[in-house]
């Protein structure tokens, strides 16, 4: 369950508490409190629209950064996490004798004594960070500051477990059938296109009609609220289906745990006439960055901006913008924003590696909201989405046409091949293939399955692209749904698994409504037999919590699940594990060392338990029953009882941060350069700042600190960054000092690139 801390408002992830628990301890802060789930009203996010895009080549609004949760422990810690709800502002230093006065019941603030010490800023928090690892200790009139506390170490209750290494038992090796492709071919189809040439002169549209078919987009997913533009293509009754990017329904700030986001439609905005629907995404395109809207119950019915109809595209074609830019912000009164129409013009046609249309690029202003809306010519017709600009050179750009017609015709994306396990001299397979078809235009799908002792040459058909195998094994596929815009065409099928492997080759087949066949070029595929780590040496951890006594001082692999995130006890660490049915085992704590702790951290939090297999090293019972065990490594389990991924890798870091964290004693006096993303949030005092450096994995790293100058701390504040993750090149020093003497390594910052999408530097601040 997702409970959020009363004393710094982080969110953890913990299992359900039982009758009995203590109370929980907060890893962050040391606060201790009653779980509760995390239903608080969490203040809303500024729109999209409203604040300036901080990454050159997308208007899509980038993650948020929160703001940093209040350091300290204690009643301490509880009254500035308090305090750090309401607005940015400054609280007086009252100087009072010999005594620090804790006011936090009446006035949620702590008041003080800080001799030569200037006030500390408590920042708004809207969706709060892990606090920060530093420890201050306040000071005392005519009193030096407090020492350094002592290194922590093993609890007594858990010294047996700590004495000496564990050695791992080796998960079992078995062998599992899998196709790897031959060649650069996919297995796909082409769109059902529309063979016919559009008519002369069609889709020409009027200033009024476009502006009655372009509407904005109210976009909401738990506490982040967005917005952008869109528009009417297709209107069957008073059913509309509405063209828009995809980061514009689906903002990249928003958490999986608030469900998926609620759009509403709004048709002829800022007008007395206004009217509004919700919206439902019918189809998304993350790589295209397109997405298609369905509208119910239309009011009145605009004209639609047809993409197959576009107008050929040529540099110089003068074109219109069309869109909603910075939304609200540019509001009057109650109303929502009218539309806004900028002038512009192609400055390039940019080809991708198949010498189609990629990107249309504008020299024209487009702005965060403009984000898909129609870019017209002077007649009315699509010559593209707006997806993007480069920001502070007046260029933008479109997604072509004819790639939101194919969106429309219903795209099949290129299928994959999974091993779902092997049977007596068989290998069997499941092929998955997505598919986007918000008119239902693609009615049925075939997979032709050929195998031999060499692959047949493909042979061209005017047709259907391809023709068949000859002698190849017809298999059909079902139309599941995978989401509510996810579809895929499934199906299985077996390959003999002898001691001499056959050529392999795979054919893909699609029916549309009309009756007409499209299949791709036959592709070629090896046999193999791979030989994988599985879990099915592990025995149930409610078998292993029976019979506690008998595996007592043994390394034993146990199947369970496990919640990341682990909550320090002097020096080492709990990990929370629960059996299948996410029911933790009365009497059994479970316990890790601080290599195992960090890299869990590096592991996005996940809202559901994960399957794994634990070596454990088993203590001694207690005379109630009660025992601890120490785990030394954990294997997370995927599909077909296979394990993925192992924890702690037996491989080197591939990220310098990773590795940093991961042992900075042994990186001290270096200089690196690593990459990071940059909260751009500074704590500490004015003159012993601390700065938030993420791994890539979003994840604080828990045992590095990272402080710079106060001039670079300054640059670091600066409102054009505020609010926003910004992937970074960071050069840093590593320090021979720990925080207090006990904490995390100390790191100095000493330059920071801010980078743009194709890792470029745009900014430097140092």
């Amino acid at each position: 369950m997702i409970v959020q801390c009363p004393h710094c408002a982080v969110r953890l992830t913990i299992p359900a508490p039982r009758p009995g628990d203590p109370p929980t301890e907060c890893p962050e802060c040391a606060g201790i409190f009653l779980p509760q789930p995390a239903t608080a009203a969490v203040p809303p996010v500024p729109e999209a629209a409203a604040v300036e895009d901080d990454d050159p080549f997308t208007t899509a609004e980038p993650r948020r950064a929160p703001e940093p949760a209040p350091k300290g422990r204690g009643a301490k810690a509880k009254a500035k996490a308090k305090a750090g709800a309401k607005p940015e502002r400054k609280f007086p230093v009252l100087l009072v004798g010999g005594a620090v006065l804790a006011m936090a019941a009446v006035v949620g603030l702590v008041v003080v004594l800080m001799s030569g010490d200037k006030p500390k800023p408590v920042a708004a928090n809207p969706d709060p960070e892990p606090a920060p690892k530093k420890v201050v200790a306040p000071k005392k009139d005519g009193q030096r500051p407090l020492p350094p506390q002592p290194k922590p170490t093993v609890p007594p209750e858990f010294a047996e477990l700590f004495a000496a290494s564990v050695t791992n038992r080796p998960a079992p090796t078995v062998l599992v059938p899998s196709l790897q492709k031959i060649g650069p071919d996919d297995l796909t189809v082409p769109p059902f296109a529309s063979k016919a040439a559009p008519p002369e002169g069609g889709g020409k549209m009027t200033i009024d009609e476009t502006k009655k078919a372009t509407a904005y987009l109210k976009v909401s997913a738990g506490a982040v609220r967005g917005s952008g533009s869109g528009f009417v293509v297709r209107a069957t009754g008073d059913e509309l289906l509405v063209a828009t990017n995809q980061h514009v329904i689906s903002p990249r700030s928003a958490s999986p745990i608030d469900g998926p986001p609620q759009v509403t439609v709004v048709f002829e905005s800022g007008l007395p006439g206004e009217w509004e629907r919700p919206g439902q995404v019918v189809a998304a395109d993350a790589e295209l960055d397109l997405a298609l809207v369905r509208v119910t119950k239309a009011e009145r019915v605009p004209k639609p901006i047809d993409p197959d109809l576009a107008p050929k595209l040529a540099e110089l074609m003068e074109v219109r913008i069309c869109g909603f830019p910075y939304g609200d912000a540019l509001s009057i009164g109650t109303r929502n924003p009218n539309i806004t129409i900028g002038r512009g013009a192609v400055s390039s046609i940019r080809l991708n590696d198949a010498g189609a249309v990629g990107r249309v690029q504008l020299d024209g202003s487009l702005n965060p909201g403009n984000s898909g809306g129609p870019v017209v010519d002077t007649d009315g017709r699509l010559a593209g989405v707006a997806v993007a600009t480069i920001k502070g050179s007046g260029i933008g750009l479109a997604i072509p046409a004819h790639e939101l017609s194919a969106l429309l015709a219903g795209r099949v994306y290129p299928a994959v091949v999974l091993s779902s396990g092997s049977e007596t001299n068989q290998g069997a397979f499941r092929v998955l293939a997505p598919l986007a078809d918000p008119l239902d235009r693609v009615k049925g799908a075939a997979l032709h399955v050929w195998t031999g002792a060499t692959v047949p040459a493909p042979e061209a058909d005017d047709e259907a692209g391809w023709k068949p195998l000859p002698g190849a094994n017809k298999v059909e596929l079902a139309r599941v749904d995978l989401g509510a815009t996810t579809r895929a065409m499934v199906g299985e099928f077996r390959l003999p698994a002898g001691a001499k492997a056959p050529a392999v080759a795979l054919q893909l087949e699609c029916r549309s409504a009309t009756g007409a066949v499209l299949r791709s070029k036959p592709v070629a595929y090896k046999f193999v037999l791979n030989g994988v780590q599985s879990a099915s040496d592990a025995i149930p951890i409610e078998t292993f919590r029976k019979n506690l006594a008998k595996y007592a001082g043994q390394v034993v692999a146990v199947r369970g699940k496990l919640v990341p995130g682990t909550p320090r006890r002097g020096a080492v660490y709990e990990v929370t594990v629960s059996d299948d049915s996410d029911v933790r085992p009365e009497g059994l704590t479970f316990v890790a060392d601080r290599e195992v702790a960090t890299q869990l951290s590096e592991i996005p939090p996940e809202d559901q338990a994960l399957p794994v297999r634990l070596t454990l090293k088993v203590g001694t019972p207690a005379a109630n029953g009660t025992a601890a065990a120490r785990v030394a490594q954990i294997d997370f389990i995927g599909r077909g009882n296979r394990i993925v991924s192992t924890v702690p890798a037996t491989e080197p870091a591939g990220d310098e941060l990773v590795a940093l964290n991961r042992a900075p004693e042994k990186f001290v006096g270096q200089e690196l350069t690593v990459m990071a993303y940059l909260s751009p949030v500074v704590a500490g005092r004015d003159d012993d700042p601390e700065l938030s450096l993420l791994l890539f994995s979003e994840q604080r790293p828990g045992n590095l600190h990272f402080t710079a100058s106060p001039a670079l701390a300054a640059k670091v504040r600066d409102p054009a960054l505020r609010g926003f993750l910004h992937p970074a090149r960071v050069t840093l020093k590593v320090e021979a000092k720990e925080l207090d003497g006990v904490g995390p390594r100390v790191v100095t910052v000493k330059k920071i690139e801010l980078l743009d999408r194709a890792g470029r530097p745009r900014s430097v601040l140092e």
